[in-house]
């Protein structure tokens, strides 16, 4: 194998691309819970209830987003490649409209942190991304399609190797906690019902 190539095993903690894209998985899932509890027309809704939430999903897909660009970047894409894709921006429009980006980038080469995977309510990548797998095959519909349907997250997980580079590292207290941490909707939300603290409505003080 290349010396250069570091080989990673199953049992081994997700870090880099693996790491961003695990991230991406469980905000997605957060936003997709979100998104259902918006289907009910049975709840109370006060006037402009409607309109913030429509807007605080929209908040969470920007930040979907932005995760979408930390994925790309770990795993090799360039700015201009993130441009394109982004309507044909610049490149140098990509880097101000993302530029936090890098700083979740570099924080992910050692893995999620132990906060940002207690906020998560996981006590490790690996548990994280088997709870993925179980909401995944939970909500699997006939025409969905998995290369793995036992493990859909977690099997796609560390087995790449994964480049040596030189890490750049930055101070912990200067990553922005949003986007590593737990957005502030999600699917430990849905076991109350409501899109509020109290199962109503959102709590628009927040």
């Amino acid at each position: 194998m290349d010396e250069n190539v570091v080989e990673q095993t199953m049992d081994e903690e997700p870090v880099g691309a693996d790491a961003a894209r695990l991230l991406y998985a469980d905000d997605a899932r957060r936003l997709s819970d979100f998104a259902r509890r918006l289907v009910a027309t049975e709840r109370d809704h006060a006037p402009g209830d409607y309109v913030h939430e429509a807007l605080l999903l929209l908040k969470q897909a920007e930040r979907l987003a932005e995760l979408a660009v930390v994925v790309e970047r770990t795993r090799g894409a360039t700015w201009p490649e993130i441009g394109a894709a982004a309507g044909g921006i610049t490149k140098q429009s990509a880097q101000r409209r993302w530029a936090d980006a890098a700083a979740t980038v570099d924080a992910l080469a050692d893995g999620i942190g132990a906060d940002a995977l207690r906020s998560r309510k996981a006590a490790t990548s690996r548990k994280l991304a088997e709870d993925l797998d179980a909401w995944y095959l939970r909500h699997l519909e006939p025409s969905d399609v998995a290369d793995d349907t036992d493990q859909p997250v977690s099997g796609y997980l560390t087995r790449t190797p994964t480049p040596r580079g030189p890490a750049r590292r930055v101070p912990a207290e200067i990553i922005r906690p949003n986007l590593l941490e737990a957005p502030s909707i999600g699917s430990d939300e849905a076991a109350g019902g409501g899109l509020g603290p109290t199962g109503g409505t959102p709590d628009k003080s927040r």
